[in-house]
């Protein structure tokens, strides 16, 4: 990915993060959002670690608004 801000899908989200860290709670968090409709906005690069990675987006709901402060998986699920 770029340094550039895009907007994707969740599903993409989870399908990069499965192949950094394989099946997570993360990444299936990541589907049920998809499943709901739900977009990611993504700054691109490749985080240095695992824990880098929640930051580097914000949720889109399936009305096309931005959810704050939602990278946690806790909040994905709420959601």
């Amino acid at each position: 990915m770029s340094d550039s801000v895009e907007v994707i899908s969740a599903q993409h989200v989870a399908e990069r993060w499965e192949q950094w860290c394989g099946d997570t709670p993360w990444s299936r968090a990541m589907r049920e959002w998809a499943a709901l409709g739900g977009k990611v906005i993504w700054w691109g690069g490749v985080p240095q670690s695992v824990s880098a990675i929640p930051l580097c987006f914000v949720l889109i709901d399936a009305a096309g608004s931005e959810m704050p402060d939602n990278s946690r998986l806790k909040d994905i699920r709420a959601a």
